[in-house]
């Protein structure tokens, strides 16, 4: 394994925080400045990474799925209090007493978020 492919406390990455890095650097290598479009659509691309890794257990997200969620938020795509729902489903372990979020409400919320912001991103 790389040096690079383990974080600051040594851990090994998730392999979708190493999939978000290479679509951060293959976004902004071309372009100086990439479009807000491009922007939109690489944000999302994280988040369905981060969801596909959640799909049955909670994750620890890193700071690419805040920074995307921060994105679309200050870009008008997401509502805070969306972003903190999705946030929310990617952290909170499927069926835990007295919050009770299913794995199914789980998977509903992200994949309910990321739908509209897409739609609302025209991704």
């Amino acid at each position: 394994m790389d040096d690079r492919e383990r974080t600051a406390s040594g851990e090994k990455a998730p392999s979708y925080v190493l999939e978000s890095f290479r679509l951060i650097y293959s976004a902004l290598m071309p372009a100086l400045s990439p479009s807000r479009y491009r922007m939109n659509r690489f944000a999302v691309e994280i988040l369905e990474a981060a969801e596909r890794e959640a799909k049955d257990e909670a994750i620890r997200p890193g700071v690419e799925v805040r920074l995307a969620l921060s994105w679309l938020v200050v870009n008008g795509v997401a509502e805070v209090w969306q972003a903190d729902q999705f946030w929310k489903a990617l952290t909170i372990p499927p069926l835990v007493p007295d919050v009770g979020m299913s794995a199914y409400c789980r998977r509903r919320d992200m994949f309910t978020a990321i739908g509209a912001w897409k739609r609302k991103a025209r991704l």
